[in-house]
């Protein structure tokens, strides 16, 4: 109808950009589940080939799932297979809000605050070509032994030493005088 991308109309989000590039299966960055031997889509596989993936793919299944907010026994299809699947994981971590059901049968839980509890945003960036920004403040107190997710993920990084000791360009970025507007 000629109002693709206008103000107060819609526009694809940043996401499906790679379903708009060159998707040349033949290149090694387009890695095939190993089961059900499928091609991502945007970087993503369907959730219900995932069971497969964990118990019928072999040598190679997936043997460790990392689940963020989000309970999977419960929101993807076939609710037994996921079951007998994260069973038979080596590894499932968890971090959440709440115990879900998924959460019960991780060998990890790692608490994290709730959206009332931490600083939160919205980024309304799909209102094109005016964007918002909207900064949300903590109007609770904090339960104990929770964490905002940016410190869980911040503290695995630091255990497991894979963060980089430098920034390169964040510190070109810095040095730039306060004056001047850096551009990258």
């Amino acid at each position: 109808t000629g109002n693709f991308g206008k103000q107060g109309t819609n526009n694809l989000h940043t996401m499906f950009i790679p379903i708009l590039s060159d998707t040349d299966e033949r290149k090694p960055k387009y890695r095939r589940s190993v089961y059900h031997k499928m091609f991502p889509i945007s970087g993503f596989f369907p959730p219900n080939i995932l069971p497969d993936e964990i118990l019928k793919a072999g040598e190679k299944r997936i043997r460790a799932v990392f689940v963020d907010s989000c309970n999977p026994l419960l929101t993807y299809p076939d609710t037994p297979a996921y079951e007998k699947a994260f069973k038979a994981l080596d590894l499932l971590v968890v971090v959440d809000v709440a115990m879900t059901e998924t959460a019960r049968l991780a060998d990890y839980i790692l608490p994290a605050h709730t959206q009332f509890e931490k600083w939160e945003f919205t980024g309304f960036n799909l209102e094109f070509p005016k964007n918002g920004f909207h900064l949300r403040h903590p109007v609770l107190n904090a339960q104990a032994n929770t964490l905002p997710e940016a410190e869980i993920y911040t503290r695995l990084l630091e255990a497991m030493q894979v963060i980089p000791k430098s920034f390169p360009l964040l510190e070109k970025i810095a040095s730039v005088d306060s004056k001047k507007t850096a551009y990258l």
